[in-house]
């Protein structure tokens, strides 16, 4: 099966079901996910990768790793992404600029 295959699957929108700052509950301050795959997201997406979660989160599968999330990744863990499998990556919800919008939003970044 193709990654888009895969991802049209998984369609709950433009998007797909990935995790976004806005799906969270108000207030949460930090999420931890366990890694179960890093991928290539598809040509229409704007960032690089796709982490998937071993269990959802708020109903979501996964998440966009934008260039920012992915190499802090990098950073963190090397750039094989085999060795990201199982490892438990803290998420924490800070205010960002929503790049299509210009708007201040909820969103994830990838912390120690």
């Amino acid at each position: 099966m193709s990654l888009k295959s895969m991802l049209d699957s998984r369609n709950s929108g433009p998007n797909g079901a990935l995790l976004k700052g806005s799906d969270l509950e108000s207030g949460t301050q930090t999420v931890t996910v366990v890694v179960s795959g890093i991928r290539q997201s598809p040509e229409t997406f704007t960032a690089p990768a796709i982490m998937d979660f071993k269990k959802p989160v708020v109903g979501k599968t996964g998440m966009a790793l934008n260039k920012t999330n992915l190499k802090k990744l990098i950073e963190l863990y090397g750039p094989d992404e085999k060795a990201l499998v199982g490892k438990k990556i803290k998420l924490v919800v800070v205010m960002g600029d929503n790049p299509q919008t210009h708007e201040s939003v909820p969103t994830l970044r990838v912390s120690k």
